[in-house]
């Protein structure tokens, strides 16, 4: 499972992200806002496996094992740096 923060300070695009995940068949839990500097992928496990590699490659997000408290297992972390890449 998955959850979105968007720290982009853009509106909506924690759910277009949100939208093109399902789409791909990923399992979309939750989406919130959140303030957070840097995009990132974290992960409880401490292997990731190769479909959470795939989805760092996908959205050009580094992927570590993370402190995040979630009940997903995977929080895709779209921080304020990538906020002009993505306007």
């Amino acid at each position: 499972t998955i959850e979105v923060v968007n720290a982009t300070g853009i509106n909506g695009m924690g759910n277009a992200v949100s939208s093109m995940l399902k789409t791909l068949g990923y399992n979309v839990l939750s989406i919130r806002t959140g303030e957070y500097k840097n995009s990132k992928i974290t992960t409880k496990e401490k292997n990731s496996s190769s479909s959470i590699l795939r989805l760092g490659r996908l959205l050009d997000l580094k992927v570590e094992k993370g402190l995040e408290t979630s009940i997903a297992d995977v929080v895709i972390i779209l921080g304020s740096d990538i906020a002009t890449t993505l306007n």
